[in-house]
């Protein structure tokens, strides 16, 4: 329990500065553009990596498992 307390603790941390490629705030950031984007109805090319990566993002903003 220890181990996976301080694992958090340390995400957490990285969290405000943290790149796309991990949990972080600029990925919350980007995928939330992404809906904006499609929903104001601008041309975005979508590919099935893009898609994958959306529906992993949504499944963990909804704490869900894929």
């Amino acid at each position: 329990m220890y181990t996976n307390h301080m694992e958090f603790i340390e995400w957490a941390r990285k969290y405000d500065t943290g790149s796309v490629d991990m949990r972080s705030r600029a990925k919350h950031v980007k995928f939330y553009t992404n809906i904006e984007d499609a929903i104001a109805g601008k041309d975005i090319i979508y590919t099935d990596s893009i898609l994958d990566k959306a529906k992993e993002d949504l499944c963990y903003l909804l704490d869900m498992q894929l």
